[in-house]
């Protein structure tokens, strides 16, 4: 039976296989070839956008066995509430462990399972609304998946057109966990639901309830969507007194929050932890009540509004014409909902990630259903509208290869050089102990130093077992020391190692005001604001404790918190005065090649 319904399924949906197949040559495809192309050079380092070391880190942990993923950089803190769920890197790096993959191959597996499902997921959600319309469904998740970005950005396609476009990052749903794992549990509800309230299958319960309690533990943004959703859905449901509808939400409401009670006993540890309000400074959360709309959601309700009239009379669509109004409805005011929770909390999360990652891929779909209705009503022969959609499709291919082709053209070059790392990461992983600590100079951002500082401290934490003595994203992380103590003691570090004197700190950090984004993290960066803004009493606090610290050892100095080594790339930041530091006695060179050495610190038993 089972094998009768596989070849029913490829004997419908053969075109879609094809599809996806094509689509994850063009994801996955670059990843291989740069393997391929870089030979024998190749050390083990495949292309990561800069976002994405954040994502593998975390899946770098769990393959360490800290499956909590407390804090993915440092040695201390492990046991400390999660400031962000893990169960995405936890399904990424358990597969990876059981298919015995190294960390790098676990992850080119997502990039082809994400998009692959999430295509699926998409395609059968849109295909059960439109009540089997393939032809729609294919063409849902194709401009989902590769051409999003026109949505919000349509002049970049004049710009590719033009060849003036340099595109830096490779598509969207490529990118690691978010969105490439947090939209399956988004769409996977999304359909779930929209299955559960309109038929009678009783699977549909079971999987509304594990997808939406297990979404808590996957992204705030998606949960707190899929939150305020099944309320709305709930309250319209009740409006018009269906009691079916109101049951089957409460059910899935109440068991989805059941199953989330571990979730919201972690976020009320994690808020009475002293460093809870440096961690929320990080994430960028600050007091505001601003309204915030977007013009993503004026699509959804323009639609939702043009569709109601009598001229669609929503014929096309070919199902129970007034649920489908009510559930995206519920979806459009969950949307506006969610970016504006801030009129209610006071608290400002940064939005942006509800308007990408949730209200962009929901207003493409509804433009592609809203677009079909009009061609339909137009009247129009079967053949133009196969052609306009044959247009649509190679528009998003064409948009999906441009930036994947420049992409991997602008990432070639500097990843081929990475590879020159690959026998010192081995040398740290078959020489050193699991969570030992090691001190690199791109830990800190330099004003001075190239980008390959700061990928050689990130390669530490995704491509060996050790944490690192700082990292750009411990403010994203609760702290086990006090205040913002640990983050100026590395700032502190990296301007001695500068060579800034006390007297000149506070001119020089005004005028290289970006390297206190490893500071504050993401701080400054939602106020819009620099350095010129912090106020005078805590500057005179800094520079009050710069000139205390500054005339420190360096023994001293780099001791105060856990250290075993210091990394070092001569070629990239030869003024550096690490071999003037290693002079200490308890300092010893233990690895010189190719300009990159390491140093041990020799502690007594």
């Amino acid at each position: 039976m089972p094998v009768k319904k596989i070849q029913l399924f490829l004997k419908n949906h053969w075109l879609v296989i094809v599809i996806v197949l094509v689509m994850n040559v063009l994801i996955v495809g670059p990843h291989f070839l740069f393997r391929w192309q870089a030979g024998e050079v190749y050390g083990g380092f495949d292309m990561l956008g800069g976002d994405e070391y954040y994502y593998a880190a975390r899946v770098r942990e769990v393959y360490d066995g800290h499956l909590r993923i407390a804090n993915p950089f440092l040695a201390e803190g492990k046991d400390l509430p999660y400031a962000q769920q893990p169960l995405p890197e936890i399904i990424m790096a358990l597969t990876g462990r059981i298919l015995r993959l190294e960390i790098g191959s676990a992850l080119i597996l997502f990039r082809f399972l994400g998009p692959t499902l999430l295509f699926f997921l998409i395609y059968s959600l849109v295909l059960s609304m439109t009540k089997g319309d393939k032809r729609l469904a294919i063409l849902a998740p194709i401009v989902v998946i590769f051409a999003s970005n026109l949505l919000s950005r349509p002049q970049e396609l004049w710009q590719m057109i033009s060849g003036s476009l340099q595109q830096m990052d490779f598509t969207m749903y490529s990118r690691l966990v978010n969105p490439q794992i947090s939209s399956l549990f988004l769409f996977g509800f999304l359909y779930s639901f929209w299955k559960l309230v309109n038929s009678k299958f009783k699977r549909y319960w079971y999987y509304c309830l594990l997808i939406f309690g297990l979404s808590f533990y996957v992204y705030p943004y998606t949960w707190s969507f899929l939150l305020v959703f099944i309320l709305l859905y709930l309250v319209i449901s009740a409006l018009k007194k269906e009691r079916a509808a109101i049951k089957k939400t409460a059910v899935v409401l109440a068991g989805g929050l059941v199953i989330a009670i571990p979730y919201f006993i972690n976020v009320f540890q994690m808020a009475t932890q002293f460093s809870y309000e440096f961690l929320k400074n990080g994430q960028g959360m600050y007091k505001s009540r601003e309204f915030v709309f977007g013009k993503l959601l004026l699509i959804i309700f323009f639609i939702l509004c043009s569709l109601k009239s009598k001229f669609f009379n929503l014929g096309g669509l070919g199902t129970e014409k007034k649920k489908f109004l009510w559930y995206w409805l519920a979806l459009a005011l969950a949307g506006l909902a969610v970016v504006n929770q801030q009129i209610i909390t006071g608290q400002m999360l940064w939005h942006g990630h509800y308007h990408y990652y949730i209200i962009k891929p929901l207003a493409v779909i509804m433009l592609v259903i809203f677009g079909w209705m009009v061609l339909r009503k137009l009247h129009l022969r079967k053949s133009i509208i196969n052609i306009l959609m044959g247009i649509i499709i190679l528009v998003s291919f064409f948009n999906a290869c441009y930036i994947q082709f420049y992409s991997y053209q602008s990432y070639f070059g500097e990843y081929l050089d990475f590879q020159k790392y690959g026998p010192v990461v081995k040398w740290l992983n078959e020489n050193t102990d699991k969570d030992e600590v090691i001190y690199t100079s791109g830990g800190f951002w330099y004003p001075d130093v190239s980008s390959s500082a700061r990928v050689l401290n990130r390669l530490m934490f995704v491509y060996t077992h050790l944490n690192v003595y700082y990292s750009a994203w411990v403010p994203y992380y609760l702290s086990p020391y006090p205040d913002h103590e640990y983050s100026w003691h590395n700032l502190f570090i990296t301007l001695k190692l500068l060579n800034i004197e006390p007297d000149g700190m506070i001119k020089y950090l005004a005028s290289n005001s970006g390297i206190l984004g490893d500071v504050y993290g993401q701080y400054f960066v939602v106020r819009d604001v620099e350095f010129r803004d912090v106020s005078q009493k805590e500057k005179r606090q800094i520079d009050e404790n710069y000139k205390e610290f500054y005339p420190g050892s360096w023994q001293e100095i780099f001791t105060k918190y856990p250290i075993d080594y210091i990394l070092w790339d001569k070629n990239i930041a030869p003024n550096l005065p690490f071999e003037a530091i290693a002079k200490d006695e308890n300092i010893a060179k233990v690895y010189d090649k190719g300009g990159i050495v390491v140093y041990e610190f020799l502690y007594e038993d």
